[in-house]
């Protein structure tokens, strides 16, 4: 065991592991309610994981928004949407959390936006930004992200954020990454940690969110950067 008296010690309510949209969202819900957060990343904060990833074009064109809103058209419901989820998935999809995406996105849209998230224009000006089709769609809901200044494919998604994660107080660690995870009495409290000068740091916390991303890495091909490594399998 990591003797804590040679280490830095960092004390906070929330520890949310992790730098993409996910880790994001996690620190602003949390240090929304009062609880002070630390978010620890390997990299920057907007400039690393998977939700980053470079995949703009010369038109700065993101990925895009998925959201039964009624832009794309009268037909188009979060109904809709969750049985366009079902059966591309062909069984393989958890429809809990597939209702749960097909119910609550144009409201997480409207809630992105409100905190600088930019979508692209509807170059016809009749409606609030382009809707088009994606992948097995059976209605144009899907809204173009305008990318970032680092190509990121979800556009200004992790900024937006992190700017709102700012605003209520989290600290963000960047250049760390946790070995393992502090188990005392079959409760997770904190997570041992390394930043990029060797140094180990622990962390204490009340509660700790894994968004480490998956490990894409362990196959020779992928599109995913070279951070998705599957620490949080490893640790967990």
């Amino acid at each position: 065991m990591i003797n804590a008296n040679l280490s830095r010690i960092h004390e906070t309510d929330v520890l949310v592991i992790g730098g993409g949209a996910a880790a994001a969202r996690s620190a602003v819900a949390a240090s929304a309610s009062g609880a002070s957060v630390t978010m620890v990343l390997k990299k920057q904060l907007g400039k690393s994981g998977a939700t980053n990833y470079p995949g703009m074009n010369k038109h700065r064109v993101g990925s895009a928004w998925q959201a039964a809103d009624g832009c794309g058209g009268a037909d188009d419901s979060p109904e809709v949407h969750y049985d366009d989820i079902m059966r591309a998935a062909a069984g393989m999809a958890d429809a809990r959390m597939a209702k749960i995406l097909s119910e609550e996105s144009p409201e997480r849209l409207l809630e992105l936006e409100g905190w600088g998230f930019e979508l692209i224009d509807d170059p016809e000006g009749k409606r609030p930004h382009y809707s088009g089709y994606s992948c097995f769609a059976s209605q144009p809901r899907a809204h173009g992200m305008v990318s970032n200044s680092t190509g990121g494919h979800t556009g200004t998604m992790v900024e937006s954020l992190a700017a709102q994660a700012n605003r209520h107080g989290t600290q963000v660690h960047e250049g760390v990454t946790v070995i393992d995870l502090i188990v005392e009495s079959g409760e997770c409290t904190g997570a041992v940690a390394m930043n990029d000068d060797g140094e180990i740091l622990i962390y204490r916390a009340a509660a700790v969110i894994m968004a480490t991303g998956g490990a894409a890495q362990m196959f020779p091909l992928s599109h995913a950067p070279g951070d998705i490594t599957g620490d949080g399998y490893a640790i967990a």
